[in-house]
């Protein structure tokens, strides 16, 4: 394919039908910008790579009516390297279970040890400067230019029920525009991989690498603990009218019977 400004579609659509065919594979972008004006169906097996987000990008033309997803797959596909952009669809990558799952019951719900984890133990910073200038929300940032403050700036418990408890810190930074730095540990006896959920204007990090993003509303994506301690890190970027609208993160799937500590 090459990175022409006409739609892509029928090429990218080509590809996928060659990668079932094959029973998996990877689905590669050169530099450039691909239109793409539907659903990305990975099969099993299949990688969806680029060059690098700054240099490989795919997007999505607006439409009247969103698009379910931007990529969908069952189980065992991967999407990496590569920028994804559209202005109007519902979900952005979405996995699906090859079977379709049964709801559980409210005594099974309750009997389950993971569902709902709620990660309340934050340290936050004072107010820090936004790394993308003095604005009202957080967009694409690099793991390396998130605010790191020393060790002594970072404060104990700052949240209670979802909310920060020191409102003079939140007020600050909802001012100025700018953000504050919460960290906290999450151990596991083996490596798995959790589903976590956050709403508020932050960016979440497990590990140094993404979870996802979300601007005043509600967000999720999956990560994967490693055995020990795993670092956890959000940027929060308050804002005066929604200030009390920040939602704890929490874990609400873990691969296969819990061993979070």
């Amino acid at each position: 394919m090459k990175p022409d400004g006409i739609d892509d579609t029928p090429a990218i659509r080509a590809a996928v039908a060659k990668l079932k065919a094959n029973g998996g594979g990877t689905l590669f972008f050169p530099r450039g910008r691909f239109q793409m004006t539907e659903t990305i169906e990975l099969p099993p097996n299949s990688v969806l790579k680029g060059m690098g987000a700054d240099h490989s990008q795919i997007y999505w033309p607006d439409t009247f009516e969103p698009l379910d997803a931007l990529v969908r797959g069952t189980h065992s596909f991967e999407v990496s390297d590569i920028f994804l952009t559209c202005g109007n669809h519902k979900d952005g990558i979405v996995g699906n279970w090859p079977e379709p799952r049964k709801p559980l019951t409210p005594e099974e719900r309750a009997a389950d040890p993971w569902d709902a984890i709620v990660l309340e133990k934050f340290k936050v910073s004072q107010a820090l400067e936004n790394p993308l200038g003095k604005q009202r929300r957080l967009g694409y940032i690099k793991y390396e230019q998130i605010p790191k403050p020393q060790v002594d700036r970072l404060v104990d418990g700052p949240m209670e029920s979802g909310r920060f408890a020191f409102a003079s810190l939140y007020a600050d930074a909802a001012s100025e525009g700018k953000v504050i730095y919460g960290t906290t540990t999450l151990k596991a006896k083996s490596p798995i991989t959790v589903k976590f959920e956050f709403s508020g204007n932050c960016l979440f990090f497990v590990n140094g690498k993404i979870v996802g993003t979300t601007l005043g509303r509600g967000q999720w994506g999956f990560a994967r603990l490693e055995e020990g301690e795993n670092k956890i890190e959000m940027i929060m970027l308050p804002s005066k009218r929604d200030e009390w609208r920040f939602g704890l993160p929490r874990i609400t799937w873990v691969e296969k019977v819990m061993v979070l500590e």
